[in-house]
């Protein structure tokens, strides 16, 4: 896959924000999207949000947006106020960059902190 001109690479952002917090992509948007947006503006977050997709031991899926943070001060105000988890890039897959392997049980999010996720995307 080619990179386009300008664009941060996964590698720079792991370097520049090392800082790193998974939270559930269903909890990311609509209304919820613009609290998250104000709150990482404010604070040294990565300019470019990537998601990974999550598979557990029993196969289960879901796909969970990594906010970068240059300040471990910031991911932690992040995870007091929105919930989510810390992330380690290491634990992606060798080679897939969007693939995070996860060794804990699988659990449903349905809210994490002020956010919710929205009616029309449960079940």
């Amino acid at each position: 896959m080619s990179k386009r001109k300008g664009e941060l690479s996964t590698a720079r952002i792991d370097r520049e924000w090392p800082h790193q917090v998974a939270i559930l992509d269903d909890l990311c948007c609509r209304e919820n999207y613009w609290i998250l947006d104000a709150f990482c503006r404010a604070r040294s977050a990565s300019p470019r949000a990537r998601s990974v997709i999550a598979i557990w031991p029993d196969g289960k899926l879901a796909t969970f947006r990594i906010y970068c943070f240059q300040e471990r001060v910031h991911a932690q105000e992040f995870i007091k106020a929105f919930g989510g988890e810390p992330f380690d890039p290491s634990d992606r897959a060798k080679g897939r960059k969007d693939t995070w392997f996860r060794t804990d049980e699988w659990r449903p999010i349905l809210e994490s902190g002020p956010l919710r996720v929205p009616d029309s995307l449960r079940g």
